[in-house]
């Protein structure tokens, strides 16, 4: 069995989740445990390792740490003040990576799949590309379900280029485009990159998974 490259799992959950309401979407449950604790738990079995997670201000991150056990250990990181979003928690927490590769998702990710996650990982190993990122059914690359070289995101964070934007970050990488088509159908990667961000969102996976 080929042995998968050392991975780190990033999680932002520091988003101020306006669309979401005044509930934090992280701590939000899902089939019984909290948007984060399920995202964090299953990252943690993808990649063996403890994940670090971006929870942006102190009241955020302690909104976060109420819902996580003591059975869920992670690394917190504040979030970088020259910018804003997802941006900042992914550029301050390249700070505390050691690995080579990282994968980096949302906290708002009901199905993400260990699977799914563990695929992606072999196949950026093989693809010698700066980062590996899905593509949805609309052929859009999903760069909060990726998997990245650490020294590319690391340099393009050094250089603050004045962005909120996650997409533009990525813009200059080499990338291996994942089409959802091409991984094998048990992996269900369609569902695992998928994110909410209202209310409703939730509530309607909860409504197709029978919570």
């Amino acid at each position: 069995m080929k042995r998968q490259p050392p991975v780190t799992g990033v999680v932002l959950a520091g988003g101020r989740s306006e669309r979401f309401g005044e509930e934090c979407k992280a701590a939000a449950s899902f089939d019984g445990r909290p948007l984060v604790e399920r995202v964090v738990r299953r990252v943690r079995a993808a990649t063996r390792r403890r994940p670090i997670v971006a929870a942006g201000p102190r009241d955020k991150r302690a909104a976060v740490d109420r819902v996580l056990s003591d059975a869920d250990p992670v690394r917190y990181v504040a979030d970088a003040n020259w910018c804003n979003g997802p941006v900042a928690g992914l550029c301050a927490a390249l700070d505390a990576v050691s690995t080579d590769h990282v994968f980096v998702c949302g906290c708002d990710m009901p199905l993400l799949s260990v699977a799914a996650v563990s695929w992606l990982i072999d196949r950026h190993a093989d693809s010698g590309a700066d980062a590996t990122l899905p593509v949805d059914s609309a052929g859009r690359r999903q760069p909060l379900h990726g998997v990245y070289r650490t020294s590319a995101l690391a340099a393009r964070c050094d250089r603050r280029l004045g962005s909120n934007s996650l997409r533009a970050l990525v813009s200059e990488l080499s990338v291996d485009r994942v089409d959802s088509s091409s991984a094998p159908d048990s992996l269900s990667l369609e569902a695992s990159m998928a994110n909410v961000n209202t209310r409703e969102e939730l509530g309607g996976l909860r409504q197709r998974f029978a919570e």
